[in-house]
Formats: structure tokens, sequence, C-alpha cells
């Protein structure tokens, strides 16, 4: 079994048996979406007993101390009250054992390639759409610009893919596409943002990969969710190989974050709007403003 996995891509299902064999005779493409691990966490009765005593990972930003220099709704999380926070841990162990029969699905998946000898001229990808915090800034969810929320797994197997290969270069769930068109021998569409990962996969990406993408979270509506949470405003951001800058819009308009991640992983400090990073953080705004209006090769 060949593997890949590139470590820095950014976001309970039954698998019934696969009853049409002779399909197999021709090209197949399975597009597989489970609705694990994503809440509320329903999983299988195998799985209910698994992971007790587990607790969620407990970063220096799990609860962090010092919110002052986050944006004004970031501070409002720190208003939640304990047992809100306390429930983090039982929804992360609903969260593995959610993740369980994923790992049970995508086994089956690849029983079945096996099976019907289909393994070694079979490309598998796996990945999801967003990643979640589990207390990391106070935050419990999917919707922030924090790495945890803007980071997923993104695994790789298939002819020509050298086991155990890690790739660092920049990759997005907008690259699936046109990696997808490559591998099946299609031509690419040049309106496509994406660009196609068989390079990296093959180990010949070289230079003139990107070394920057887009953020943007717009969907937003700005009132307590039904909870009564509040929600963070929409946003737009660049996110660099080092640094990930963020511009906050509708009623935090003006409101900024910089980040630099070789010091500062965890997203500590806020670096925005401080002299000693004035050139970088105008850099980032100028690069951010033209991604905004790119579109097809001017977004790779």
């Amino acid at each position: 079994t060949r593997s890949i996995t590139l470590r820095r891509s950014f976001t309970p299902a039954g698998i019934g048996p696969i009853r049409y064999p002779q399909l197999w005779d021709k090209s197949l493409f399975l597009y597989v979406a489970t609705t694990a691990p994503h809440g509320p966490w329903v999983y299988a009765r195998r799985d209910r007993k698994r992971f007790k005593g587990f607790e969620a990972p407990r970063p220096p930003s799990f609860r962090e101390a010092d919110m002052s220099d986050k944006p004004a709704a970031m501070q409002r999380l720190k208003e939640f009250p304990d047992d809100r926070l306390e429930m983090v841990d039982t929804w992360y162990r609903g969260y593995l054992r959610c993740l369980a029969g994923v790992d049970h699905a995508v086994d089956r998946i690849l029983d079945a390639l096996d099976r019907f000898d289909e393994t070694r001229d079979t490309y598998v990808i796996f990945t999801s759409d967003n990643g979640f915090l589990f207390g990391e800034h106070w935050d419990i969810g999917k919707l922030s610009p924090y790495e945890p929320s803007i980071r997923v797994p993104l695994i790789v197997r298939g002819p020509d893919v050298r086991v155990g290969t890690v790739a660092g270069e920049l990759a997005l769930n907008l690259d699936l596409a046109p990696t997808l068109l490559e591998i099946a021998g299609a031509p690419t569409q040049e309106d496509l943002d994406g660009r196609s990962l068989v390079p990296l996969l093959r180990e010949r990406a070289g230079t003139g990969w990107r070394d920057d993408f887009l953020m943007e979270q717009l969907d937003f509506e700005e009132k307590p969710d039904a909870e009564g949470d509040p929600q963070l405003p929409p946003y737009v951001g660049v996110r660099t190989e080092r640094y990930v800058y963020v511009e906050y819009l509708g009623s935090a308009e003006g409101e900024r974050e910089l980040y630099d991640l070789e010091i500062d992983p965890d997203q500590m400090e806020n670096l925005a709007g401080k002299a000693e990073v004035a050139e970088i953080e105008g850099r980032l705004a100028a690069r951010l403003a033209e991604l905004r209006g790119c579109k097809g090769a001017g977004c790779r």
C-alpha cells in the first residue's frame, strides 16, 4: 500500500456491500461523505463504551487566560458559564466514537478494493471539510479563523505515491477537483481556482507552488444562535507559510488579527497594530486585497 500525508492541508456511516462488481470493469469514481463526526454525536452501539475518560486536548490556547488582544466577539466567549466548557470532554468522546464509525466505513471500502483486485490502480483520498475547536480560545465550533478550525487531514494513497511521504506544501480542498481530473486523464478546466496535487504525490512539485491562500467566512448572521451564544462576525484573511492575517467585517469592521505561527503556533499573541510588524501587516493586507479579487489561475 502506498500512501502520502499532506501535513499542511487546509476543513457513523454504514457502507453497504458493493453489489455490482461488473461495474468495476470500467473506471470508477466513488464519493463518500459521512455525517460523522458532525454533531449531534450519533455513533454505533459497538462504540458506545469506547474512549471512557478521554479528555479534549489542552493546548496553551485552551481556555486562554488573556483574551484582551482578541476581537470583541471572541472576548465575549469567556462569558460562557463553566458548565458549557465542562461539556467539551463529553463532546470530544462522542467525536471520537463517531470517528470510529468513519474508520469502520473506510476499512470496508478498502477491503472491497482488495477483494476485487483494484487497489494497485486506485487512488484513495481521505479529507474533511473543516476542523473544530474544543475550547481553544474559549471557542467550541468550526467557524473561527484559527488553525484548529481551518486545518483538515488530507491523506492520499495510490499508484506512484511513495509510502510515508509527507509534503510540506500548502494544499487546499479546492485542489481536489483538478487533481482528480489529472488522475483521470481529463483536460483541466482553466477557470478552477485550485491546482492539481499530482506533482506533490509524485514528488516533483518543484518551484512555483503557492505560498499563501485566501480565507473567507462571509455567511454569518450577526445575532445569537438558537442557544443564545454570540456569533462571530464575518471575516476575510490570508494564510501564508508563516503568518495568519485576518480582517473582520460587518459590526467588527476595523478589527484585525495577525499571528506569527513560527514563534506562536497556538495563536496566543495578536500582533496586529504593533509597530514592529507594520511592514509585514501592510504586505499581508495588500496580498489579501489581491486574493479577494482573484479567479482561476490567479488564485493558484
